[in-house]
Parts: C-alpha cells; structure tokens; sequence
C-alpha cells in the first residue's frame, strides 16, 4: 500500500480501530513503513482529543489522548537531545490538559501528576536555590549553563499551570520552584 493512501485510510479509523492499529504495530504484530509520519499521527490524535474535549471530557476524546500519549512515548524512546524534549513537552501538554479538564488520578497513564513531576526532577542537577542564585547573573554563565536554566523554566512553565489549577500535591517539591519561575531566565 502507498504511503499517502495507507495515510489517508488511518485518518478515516474512528478511536477504537486507531488504538488497536497502533498497538499491534508498536507491539510488532502489524507494520506500519520505515517512513510512517509517527509525529503527524500523534499531533493529530492529540488535536482530535483536544476538539472532542471542548464541551468537556469524554471516554471518546480520552482515547483520542491515550493514543497520542502512546505515540510520543514510543517517538521519545527512540529519540534524544532536543527532539526528545521537544517530544516529551508535547506529552506532557497534553497529560496537563486533560488533568486540568479532568483532575489527577493515580497510575493513569494520561492523568497521573507524578509522571510529571518525575519528569521534571528526573534530570534536575540543581537545587531551587543554585538555580535562582545563577539566575541572578545568567548573562555570565556559559551557554550550558543558560540551557539549563532555559529548560528548567520551560518544565516549570508547564508546572505552573498544574500549580495554578491547584493540582500539584503538597509536599512534591514543586512549590519551591514555582517560587523562582520569574527569576529564570
């Protein structure tokens, strides 16, 4: 089957017959080409999710969302550097849409806050302090160093808006943080 027409018939699969194609290609039992658009599809099931959201969650527009989920998990396992953070930005924009809209739960792959505050400390090398500290004269720094500070505002950003919805768990570490996000450069 060409590209563009196996494209085409994807695009026409309702949720439930998207999630079983993904899954059983991502499980090796189905093949999708070398050169399948994975972004494409996970951009557009998270767009689909996004839309069917609108007048409120649904059982329909959480598939939608699990299966976007599904794919950035399985293009940020084969990705690094920039492209990966890219990746995993996008995941967590939707996870944190669908918490706000829906509310945390626990060991759910779309709605566990954990998963996001892992995220965000799993690379930390720094404390909230270090980090407001070199903030105060970042046009020193190296440029690893501005990096660094850049994507620990660009994670906390995101934080922020769990923060504001008062979805961030008391004692997670992340209230220390949000306290310096304006002082990041």
């Amino acid at each position: 089957m060409k590209e563009q027409e196996m494209w085409n018939n994807i695009l026409q699969l309702d949720a439930d017959q998207l999630h079983h194609w993904v899954w059983h290609v991502l499980a090796g039992k189905e093949k999708a080409s070398d050169q399948f658009n994975w972004l494409g599809l996970a951009e557009h099931t998270a767009l689909k999710a996004q839309v069917n959201s609108k007048a409120g969650v649904t059982e329909v527009s959480m598939k939608w969302a699990r299966i976007s989920l599904r794919i950035y998990h399985y293009l940020i396992e084969k990705s690094s550097g920039s492209t990966r953070f890219s990746l995993e930005c996008s995941a967590v924009n939707l996870q944190i849409s669908f918490i706000v809209k829906k509310g945390a739960i626990a060991d759910d792959t779309l709605l566990d806050i954990d998963q996001i505050i892992h995220w965000f400390f799993q690379d930390l090398k720094i404390s909230p302090l270090e980090a407001e500290q070199k903030s105060s004269y970042w046009k020193a720094l190296d440029s690893k160093e501005i990096s660094e500070l850049r994507r620990i505002k660009n994670k906390l950003s995101r934080l922020n808006i769990l923060f504001l919805n008062n979805q961030i768990p008391a004692g997670s570490g992340i209230q220390e943080w949000i306290s310096i996000l304006d002082k990041l450069p």
